[in-house]
Formats: structure tokens, C-alpha cells, sequence
């Protein structure tokens, strides 16, 4: 009997707990802007200087990925 008291006990802990987590999102959204690029990529470098040229703005993150995997086709 006390095995099954304390199993019950055991599983009803971890509700009780996640009750009271309350999360809550800010009023503005942002924006994750992901450029991949690549050597051989012709449309790469005004890319990557259009997204240098982007104003520091909170609501938009740019991100540029320069990848090397594609580097032998050019």
C-alpha cells in the first residue's frame, strides 16, 4: 500500500509544479533573416552587401551562413 501511496505521490509532484509556469510573450515579434551564400554563387556577393546594408533594426536579425560545400562546382 505504501509503494502505491508514494508512486502516486511521486507522479501528481511534477503536475502541481508545471501549474505554476506561466509564460508570456513580449508585444513586438522579430523577424530571423537567413542568407546562405557560397563562393561560386553568383548572386551571393550583392546579396551578402544588401544584407550588410540593412539598418540596425531589433525586429529584424540578419544572418548570413557562408557554406563551403559548394565551393568545387565554381
Amino acid at each position: 500500500m505504501r509503494i502505491i501511496l508514494l508512486f502516486c505521490c511521486v507522479l501528481i509532484i511534477p503536475a502541481t509544479d508545471a501549474a505554476t509556469c506561466n509564460a508570456v510573450s513580449g508585444a513586438s515579434r522579430n523577424s530571423l533573416l537567413e542568407l546562405y551564400t557560397a563562393e561560386g554563387c553568383s548572386s551571393c556577393p550583392p546579396d551578402d552587401r544588401w544584407l550588410s546594408h540593412l539598418p540596425s533594426d531589433a525586429e529584424v536579425v540578419p544572418l548570413a551562413f557562408h557554406v563551403d560545400y559548394w565551393d568545387r562546382l565554381g
